[in-house]
């Protein structure tokens, strides 16, 4: 063999046993050297998250309980005349029941829409003549103001009322004497500050007053500005429009009251739940405004009506005291009732068939004081 195989040979016997010998060392278990991989503890990453999270999201804090929201109702002032809600520091005032010339000649009216109730009746000669009680108003032209009949005072004390005049007859002189009734006479010294002329109307139907006249009128006279909080209740009023579906209800929504050569009517309005007022052929309008007077209830009362014996002017009397019949009318529908007053310083009081005080609907209310002669002669549709 050459020389240059021998080495060759020498070199690939060398390694052999070497690398025999790594192993029979490794299988002995002796130590090799390895790669050190140095791995951060679990706390540190778990740390280092927390931190993160506390600088990405914010930590929400606690909820606090809200407290519960209590809801205060304001209390409730109610007109006694109207059942309607009244401001507060209006609720004692005295109301006013003036005097409203009703002939077809003194037409149009104003102001007399603003009135809770109107009360109806005759005059001589069966004229018609209105009263207006107002309360919660403000009104710049009222009238035309007319002169007293005795039974219209009668009438203004039922609402605990101050009665406004312009004149008066001799039977009412002697009841304003009698009675001690406090009163606003436009013919007086009060002319100039209680009322004013229209000169665009012909006496006697050219006297108007306002709001702010009559109380310029109460202050100079003095009177009580306020009604006592013991004053009985006008009316009962429900709580909200009543309903007559008794089996003594009747249609009614036209009526006709025929008092005597003067017949107004007035037409039920489904949509509006009120009883629109016709006059002379056309509607009664409030100048003031425009509009139809309205209405949500009407009572008729049947009183028994006569001449004075030996008046020149043929003026009337009536019996506003006592009891007798009558009817409620509302929401198209009317029913039976009674009346029953005891005197001047009393008030009149409503009742069913069966006894019992009728409930009434808020609103506007028409009372008339209708001639127990032609009582039955009132239509109904």
């Amino acid at each position: 063999m050459s020389k240059r195989i021998i080495v060759n040979l020498s070199v690939v016997l060398f390694l052999t046993i070497a690398l025999v010998t790594t192993v029979i060392a490794i299988n002995k278990n002796e130590p090799v050297e390895e790669t050190v991989v140095i791995v951060p503890e679990e706390k540190e990453v778990i740390v280092e998250k927390e931190v993160i999270v506390e600088k990405v999201v914010p930590k929400t804090p606690e909820t606090e309980l809200e407290e519960p929201v209590i809801e205060v109702m304001e209390p409730l002032f109610i007109n006694e005349l109207s059942g309607l809600p009244i401001d507060e520091e209006k609720q004692w005032d005295r109301p006013f029941a003036v005097t409203i010339s009703n002939i077809e000649y003194a037409m149009p009216q104003y102001g007399i829409s603003n009135a809770e109730i109107i009360y109806e009746t005759l005059a001589e000669g069966g004229i018609p003549r209105m009263l207006a009680v107002f309360k919660d108003f403000e009104t710049e032209k009222i009238g035309p103001i007319r002169s007293a009949r005795h039974y219209l005072l009668d009438l203004a004390a039922d609402s605990n009322a101050i009665f406004v005049h312009y004149g008066k007859s001799p039977q009412a002189t002697s009841a304003f004497n009698q009675l001690g009734a406090e009163h606003l006479d436009g013919m007086t010294a009060l002319d100039l500050i209680m009322c004013y002329q229209d000169p665009s109307r012909n006496r006697p139907h050219s006297t108007f007053t306002s709001t702010e006249l009559l109380q310029a009128g109460l202050e100079y006279k003095g009177y009580s500005e306020l009604i006592s909080e013991d004053s009985p209740k006008r009316f009962t009023f429900g709580s909200e429009a009543v309903v007559l579906d008794g089996t003594d209800a009747i249609d009614a929504s036209n009526v006709v009251l025929p008092y005597s050569w003067f017949d107004p009517s007035f037409e039920y309005d489904a949509e509006t739940g009120l009883y629109n007022r016709f006059q002379y052929g056309s509607e009664q309008i409030d100048a003031s405004t425009g509009n139809q007077l309205t209405f949500t209830n009407i009572i008729v009362q049947s009183v028994d009506m006569w001449g004075i014996p030996g008046d020149s002017e043929g003026r009337l009397d009536m019996t506003l005291f006592g009891t007798g019949a009558g009817y409620y009318i509302t929401g198209g529908k009317a029913v039976p009732i009674t009346w029953e007053r005891e005197g001047h310083s009393t008030q009149t009081y409503y009742y069913n068939e069966d006894g019992s005080p009728i409930t009434i609907s808020p609103g506007k209310t028409f009372i008339s004081i209708f001639p127990a002669y032609n009582f039955t002669n009132i239509t109904f549709e």
